[in-house]
């Protein structure tokens, strides 16, 4: 149910929030789901993993290969307005 989903994310939000004021600023942008695989891709690939990584110099291919496909999908999303 929609409660039980605000309870999951909560926490996560809080985190987020408690990140955020480590920075000087921070801005938040809507990223519509058809144009964000690359979001779950990392997911997944953090779960299957099951360790936290730093792909600063050596993303894997098939996350660098979902990044650009979002990325031209989030172009042509932009153009269509």
């Amino acid at each position: 149910n929609r409660e039980a989903g605000k309870s999951i994310i909560r926490p996560i939000i809080y985190h987020i929030h408690q990140l955020d004021r480590k920075f000087e600023e921070v801005i938040y942008t809507f990223v519509p789901r058809e144009v964000n695989e690359a979001a779950h891709v990392l997911a997944i690939e953090g779960r299957r993993k099951g360790v936290g990584q730093n792909w600063v110099n050596d993303v894997p291919d098939l996350v660098q290969m979902v990044v650009r496909k979002d990325w031209i999908a989030w172009e042509q999303k932009s153009q269509d307005r």
